[in-house]
């Protein structure tokens, strides 16, 4: 009991802190190996100071196509433990141990996944200036455990690592070996290589208590590489090479989602559905890459923070989240669709400008693209790596703060749909619409005529009983906000049951309301729980902040309710993160419980 309140204490301190991510463990690695020099290609052994039989065209920036040439340099397509690979760790930050060599750190390994050359010195710049060059390596798709004593505790999966790798220099070139002791010249800054990693936690393997850890990162973890040496012995083994650093595992500053996969070349066109990154991928054409061509993963992530840099004029206001497109193809065509749910961002979809920026470039307007759906948005003929975001020119000033969107099947076995408003102005009204399965792309408007709205300050209560809909099964339901301009906004989906037979409901003899779920939830998602009012009586819940601050309100009927919290309060403003006080207060009875909020 002890332990858990000890856990508890701490993460809500985290919480409090705003999610500023703290070092919870931190390891030193010694001779992680990197090994499978076939990846995708670096650079030429070629220079006007080497021998005349190793020049070729003597400039390293070019791939020789002599056959037989034997000075190509190609990444390593995989890390991971070697025979003298060591992993200790040399500090931790929990009460859960008592010091450091308790814990021990275990990785499978990892392959690449995506490859992009970069000037280390200045991105701006083109990548192959002398001096200047080298490349970033993802490595992705492996699982990691840390043990206490010996126990495995926390699950690590989709760990990923990404390595930025400045070339060698003159000196550093000319001690690799007897044939490059004359080379000329710099192709990097031989500077050591920089790296940071991340991954998920695996709720179902891990230890609860070392998981509430990272609670407050939605169970995603950061991996800072601190301290990096690399360094290479081609008389010992000239297809490897050794990584030293210190590695610090945290919570995760900014959560992310990322997913990769490797396209059959040959049966193409492929799509590739990754609905923890809210994208789909349809890969057109590609061309392998490697020293055995056998390079063709494609690789997205979903950063769930605000883009930064300057955007196009006239484009004021983008969604709170970018995605980031990698691939270790020497060329390919994608088609890339985009989800973008309400919460994300409150603007009609006709006023959607897809946004488009190389990784040394900046921001301009993508206009290859179709609008899908009301949440999708796919970008066209996508040939070059780099990051997408959607924008709009409309300020975020919304018409509408909606405090309660839920469904009902009322005594007839008729879905009803009701919502709630805090504050309306410059409205039109509403449309429902509704489908058989939670795709707002496969559902029909059930109100062709729009529910006016009632322009209150103080907002409204309104109510639509599907009669259209009588065939048994689980519906889903989407609210349409219409502004007076025709700019419009979605919500849900919300869903109910309709059975065979009628069934008349028996109302409780007694109110009570349940523990949310999931508990803690973050912005993004929703914290649901559900509310029974007894017969003859009604009920208001009433959200709080631990100042006794008022966020949400919402009146409940006698029966059985859900109530569904997006984390939002009555203005709709994003609420802090922390915990919150939900309360049940009717006639005769008053009931409160907790939950827990973070972004």
């Amino acid at each position: 009991m002890l332990k858990r309140m000890m856990v508890t204490i701490v993460l809500l301190s985290v919480l409090m802190l705003g999610l500023q991510a703290q070092t919870l463990f931190t390891f030193a690695v010694d001779d992680l190996t990197a090994f499978g020099r076939t990846g995708n290609w670096v650079y030429d052994l070629d220079n006007p100071g080497m021998n005349p039989l190793f020049q070729d065209d003597g400039f390293h920036f070019t791939e020789s196509a002599l056959p037989g040439y034997l000075f190509h340099y190609y990444a390593e397509r995989y890390v991971g433990e070697g025979a003298t690979t060591s992993i200790t760790c040399t500090a931790e930050y929990t009460l859960l141990a008592s010091f450091p060599g308790e814990l021990s750190l275990e990785f499978s390994d990892f392959n690449l996944v995506a490859f992009r050359r970069v000037n280390t010195v200045n991105p701006d710049l083109p990548w192959d200036n002398p001096g200047q060059a080298g490349d970033e390596r993802v490595y992705a798709n492996a699982t990691g455990t840390i043990s206490h004593n010996g126990t495995p505790v926390l699950f690590l999966t989709g760990a990923t690592f990404v390595i930025t790798t400045p070339y060698p220099n003159e000196a550093q070139i000319r001690a690799l070996h007897a044939v490059t002791t004359n080379w000329t010249g710099s192709i990097g800054t031989g500077a050591p290589q920089t790296g940071y990693g991340f991954g998920n936690l695996d709720l179902a393997q891990s230890d609860p208590d070392w998981a509430a850890l990272f609670a407050a990162s939605n169970y995603k973890v950061d991996m800072v590489m601190e301290n990096v040496t690399y360094f290479v012995n081609p008389s010992v083994d000239p297809d490897k090479g050794w990584f030293d650093f210190e590695l610090h595992i945290s919570p995760a500053a900014v959560q992310f989602n990322a997913e990769n996969a490797a396209p059959d070349l040959t049966n193409l066109p492929l799509v590739f559905d990754f609905p923890q990154a809210n994208i789909e991928v349809e890969v057109i054409y590609g061309e392998e890459a490697g020293a055995t061509d056998e390079m063709h993963q494609i690789y997205v992530k979903e950063v769930l923070a605000q883009p930064l840099g300057t955007l196009p004029p006239g484009l004021s206001y983008t969604v709170k989240k970018y995605w980031k497109l990698g691939s270790t193809m020497d060329t390919f065509n994608v088609n890339l669709s985009f989800i973008v749910e309400g919460m994300d961002f409150a603007k009609g979809p006709a006023d959607w400008r897809l946004l488009f920026r190389p990784y040394d470039g900046s921001w301009s307007v993508w206009n290859d693209y179709t609008l899908l759906s009301p949440n999708t948005i796919r970008a066209n003929n996508v040939t070059e790596v780099g990051e997408f975001t959607v924008a709009s020119p409309l300020d975020e000033t919304l018409p509408i703060a909606l405090s309660s969107f839920y469904a009902s099947v009322n005594s007839s076995n008729l879905a009803v749909i009701a919502w709630t408003t805090a504050s309306e102005s410059d409205m039109n009204g509403y449309k429902i619409y509704a489908a058989d399965s939670d795709g707002l792309v496969s559902a029909i408007c059930l109100t062709p005529n729009v529910i006016e709205a009632s322009n209150s300050s103080t907002g409204g209560t309104y109510s639509y009983v599907a009669t259209e809909i009588n065939e048994a099964g689980t519906w889903y339901f989407w609210l349409e906000s219409i502004s007076i301009d025709g700019h419009s906004e979605f919500f849900g989906p919300i869903s109910a049951t309709i059975t065979e037979e009628p069934q008349t409901p028996e109302l409780p003899n007694r109110s009570s309301i349940s523990a949310a779920y999931p508990n803690p939830f973050r912005v993004g998602q929703s914290g649901t729980f559900d509310v029974t009012v007894k017969a003859s009586e009604t009920g208001t819940v009433s959200i709080y902040n631990l100042s006794g601050q008022l966020v949400a309100k919402y009146h409940v009927p006698a029966g059985s309710n859900r109530i569904t919290w997006n984390g939002f309060d009555s203005n709709g403003r994003a609420c802090a993160s922390g915990v919150y006080l939900y309360k049940l207060s009717t006639q005769s009875m008053h009931q409160t419980r907790k939950l827990m909020l973070f972004k």
